[in-house]
This record gives structure tokens, C-alpha cells and sequence, in this order.
């Protein structure tokens, strides 16, 4: 039977091990969150030159089964940004699908998207461009209220 002495003992150990783990976690949460604040006045001016603005930013860090709020070394910061033209970006039109399905400017979404997507890339490390889209939301046969934004997503890491 343990002592109230050693139970105390043992308490305060696994009590600092759950402050360091929290200390930990914090540290990483912060330093990706410092570097996107680093990198976002390039960010915007990288998508600037396409022609896009950012309308709207989220962050919220990746899931990692049992992580709970804890960041660890595998965890990353996801940014999703939501940015609109500066009237320089043209969206490409609705093109229709082909017999099998695919869409006929799929190529073009493509490109379009790379070009977004590779220059922060090598900024950030990891990026992905919805190209859907990049398709324009109305069309005279296809008519939406919605106004038309690219989807960014940003993975940050240490």
C-alpha cells in the first residue's frame, strides 16, 4: 500500500508530465501559427499577381485520431482561404462534360489551378486549389446568386 507521501509523489510526476505535454503542444500550435503569420503578407501578394484576393481565412489544426487538443510533431496548421477576383482573374466557363462524364475544360482547370497552387507550395510546403472552383458559377443556362471565390487550402507544419 502506497504512502500518502508517495501517492502525492506520483501525483505531482504524472501532473508535470501533463503540463509538458501541454507546454509541448502549445509551442507547436504557436510556432505554426507564427509562420503563417510570417508567410501571409507573401501569400497575398502571390495570389495578388494572379489576380485574387483573399475574402475570407480559416484555421484549425489537421485530426489525428485520439489527439484530442493535443499538437503534436505530426499535426498541422490547415488554412482555408476563400479568395475572389481583383478583376484581373477570370474564372473559365462552364464547358459541359464529355461522353464519359469528365468535364470538357477539365485541362484548363487544371493549368489554372497549378498555377495557384505551385508558387505557395514552395512557400509553404503544401497546397491544394479546388479546381471546381475556378469554374464560373453562372452561365446564361446555369444561373446562381453565389459569387465566385477560389478554394485554397494551406497545410503548415514544423
Amino acid at each position: 500500500m502506497k504512502t500518502i507521501s508517495q501517492m502525492i509523489t506520483d501525483a505531482t510526476k504524472t501532473a508535470a508530465k501533463q503540463i509538458n505535454a501541454v507546454t509541448d503542444s502549445l509551442n507547436h500550435q504557436t510556432y505554426c501559427l507564427n509562420k503563417l503569420g510570417d508567410h501571409l503578407p507573401m501569400i497575398e501578394h502571390l495570389l495578388s499577381l494572379q489576380g485574387l484576393s483573399i475574402s475570407e481565412m480559416y484555421c484549425n489544426k489537421t485530426m489525428i485520431p485520439d489527439s484530442g487538443n493535443v499538437w503534436d510533431e505530426d499535426t498541422k496548421l490547415q488554412v482555408r482561404i476563400s479568395a475572389v477576383s481583383t478583376g484581373k482573374f477570370k474564372f473559365i466557363a462552364f464547358a459541359g462534360y464529355k461522353q464519359n462524364g469528365q468535364g470538357r475544360n477539365r485541362n484548363r482547370l487544371v493549368d489554372k489551378a497549378a498555377k495557384i497552387e505551385v508558387p505557395l507550395a514552395n512557400l509553404v510546403g503544401s497546397c491544394l486549389v479546388n479546381r471546381h472552383s475556378i469554374e464560373k458559377n453562372s452561365t446564361k443556362d446555369r444561373p446562381s446568386a453565389a459569387e465566385d471565390h477560389v478554394n485554397i487550402q494551406l497545410w503548415i507544419s514544423q
